[in-house]
């Protein structure tokens, strides 16, 4: 569970620092209060389904792949640089999603020597 709600935290965190949306201006949109989002935030709770699929909405990120257990463990620290990863590249262009693919392969490439 723990994993669930640290996963759920990352996510919400890191998809609403991309975008520069504030507390304040994303609970206006889902109709909650800054205390329960902080909370949520920062995985001492985990959202109702209602309030996570409007949190979905506005941060657009797909809920049945976030509740998707992972195949492996994964530290919380690199949950949390994953979702980052993902809330910055989803914003991304087409144009600098094919070079940073490129770069990523260059890498990965680097660190199998």
């Amino acid at each position: 569970m723990a994993d669930l709600k640290e996963r759920i935290a990352a996510t919400i965190r890191s998809r609403r620092k991309v975008r520069g949306m504030s507390q304040e201006k994303l609970v206006e949109k889902i109709g909650i209060n800054v205390e329960s989002l902080s909370s949520i935030e920062r995985g001492a709770n985990l959202p109702s389904i209602p309030t996570l699929v409007k949190l979905a909405e506005a941060l657009e990120f797909d809920v049945a792949k976030l509740l998707t257990p992972r195949k492996s463990k994964v530290s919380q620290d690199r949950a949390r640089l994953e979702a980052e990863v993902v809330a910055i590249v989803e914003t991304m262009p087409e144009p600098v999603l094919l070079e940073l693919r490129d770069i990523a392969l260059v890498l990965v490439k680097r660190g199998k020597r």
